[in-house]
């Protein structure tokens, strides 16, 4: 009876470790089956274990079940099955190898080697946000914020006086053209008087020649009359009717005459002389009056047109001026910024509320920029991440819950839940990385510590 129940007992040993043989090598060659079949097939496996369980149970006493046991390797990549069989269930899943991690951290370092005067902090100590962390010398700093405050406010008088000076120019500028406008207003007149005056001179030149020639014709009928009386008396005289001194008043009378002529003549001539022909001389002296007015009027339209031209050419300038002086007060506000945040970089703060890591600099020795001083590890909502292949990836859904086994606290699984599962592969090309959000995360959970992650197959 003992060798029988024996017997039986090696060939459902046998038999099970062929169903987990074949249901392995199924799970590696069966990549492109959908996740329905693969399910079927290695429900039917357990369907035949159990079967054969149940068939023994009544011939042996109850076996304790054995364990489940977790297995990962190196590259936190593989799957590895593991089933746990009893008479009531199956539970079968597949384990990754992840890596504790913090929801922030910050790396603290310097913009310029700078002296570290004091330092409040330690490895492991917690620190908040903002607290001060490390005071750096600020001499250099704030010699450089001084120098770049002073260049600004050079800059911002500068500016100041360049926009002065251009309103200046612009006002002294535009009065030129105001003044020149006035000059040819003013010549303007003028010559529309001296149009006046020529006009007037005409008609008072032939008003005159018209007088003139008015007495020289009144003094040639006076001296015909006085020739004609002359001509009567001297025919009188020869019959004795005429006495000498009518003779000689008659006479008198034609030199009278004469001279009233000649006198008219004179008149008549001076009155039409000038210098050409029909032309006399006040109309000359007219004209000249007339042209010197209409010089002054172009002068005058060429000033204004200067004045205009020097206006436009001040307010180019001052503009040119204004903007040069403006970038220059730009360029040194861009300076000030750099030299302000220098100086306010002298006091090294958290960001963040964590636990200070990596703490390697005392005081009195000198920062060097690139390299953290410090790191601070925010130590509320960790979170773990591993990678995982195609394959696997594929067996797992956002929200799906699983165990998470620390290396701090093996014996105790931590529930999460699959939080992200990337779409992008790794840099090998071959693996993608999973977010596990933790959802009663230990308060004293160690980050940077391994953790064993158990995904149940569904």
């Amino acid at each position: 009876m003992n060798a029988e129940f024996t017997d039986r007992q090696a060939g459902k040993e046998a038999l099970s470790g062929k169903i987990y043989v074949g249901f392995i090598q199924g799970y590696r060659t069966g990549e492109q089956m959908q996740a329905k079949t693969r399910m079927m097939g290695f429900l039917g496996a357990v369907g035949v274990v159990i079967v054969s369980g149940l068939a023994l149970k009544s011939r042996q006493a109850p076996a304790p079940a054995p364990q489940p046991k977790i297995t990962s390797d190196s590259s936190a990549a593989d799957t590895v099955i593991s089933s746990s069989l009893k008479a009531e269930r199956v539970d079968s899943f597949f384990t990754l190898t992840g890596v504790v991690q913090p929801s922030a951290q910050a790396a603290i370092s310097v913009i310029q080697p700078s002296r570290v005067v004091q330092t409040f902090i330690h490895n492991g100590q917690r620190v908040n946000r903002g607290q001060v962390l490390i005071v750096l010398d600020s001499t250099e700093a704030h010699s450089q914020e001084l120098s770049a405050q002073e260049a600004v406010t050079a800059a911002a008088s500068q500016l100041a006086k360049a926009k002065a000076g251009a309103q200046v120019k612009d006002i002294d500028a535009a009065s030129s053209v105001l003044n020149a406008k006035a000059a040819l207003n003013q010549a303007i007149q003028k010559l529309s008087q001296s149009q006046l005056k020529a006009k007037a001179a005409a008609v008072e030149s032939n008003v005159d020649s018209v007088s003139a020639l008015q007495n020289e014709l009144k003094a040639k009928i006076g001296l015909q009359q006085a020739l004609h009386t002359l001509h009567s008396l001297l025919a009188l005289q020869s019959v004795g009717g005429v006495s000498r001194s009518q003779l000689q008043g008659a006479q008198a009378q034609v030199r009278s005459a004469q001279s009233d002529l000649k006198s008219a003549e004179a008149m008549a001539r001076a009155a039409a002389a000038g210098p050409l022909p029909g032309v006399t001389f006040k109309a000359a002296l007219a004209q000249r009056d007339i042209q010197q007015a209409e010089l002054g009027v172009k002068q005058a339209r060429d000033g204004v047109k200067s004045a205009l031209k020097g206006l436009t050419q001040v307010k180019r300038i001052g503009q040119s001026d204004i903007a040069s002086a403006e970038a220059a007060l730009k360029q040194s506000n861009a300076g000030l910024a750099p030299a302000i945040a220098l100086e306010k970089s002298t006091t090294l703060s958290s960001p963040i509320e964590g636990i200070v890591t990596g703490m390697s600099i005392h005081p009195g020795e000198t920062a060097q920029p690139g390299a953290p001083l410090f790191t601070v590890i925010a130590y509320q909502s960790p979170h773990v991440e591993a990678l995982a292949l195609t394959r696997q990836t594929l067996l797992m859904h956002p929200g799906e819950t699983v165990s998470i086994f620390p290396d701090s606290m093996s014996k105790r699984p931590i529930q999460a839940v699959i939080a992200v599962i990337s779409n992008i592969a790794e840099p090998d090309g071959r693996s993608f990385r999973i977010r596990f959000k933790l959802i009663h995360p230990p308060a004293n959970l160690p980050i940077g510590q391994s953790a064993q992650i158990q995904i149940p197959l569904r």
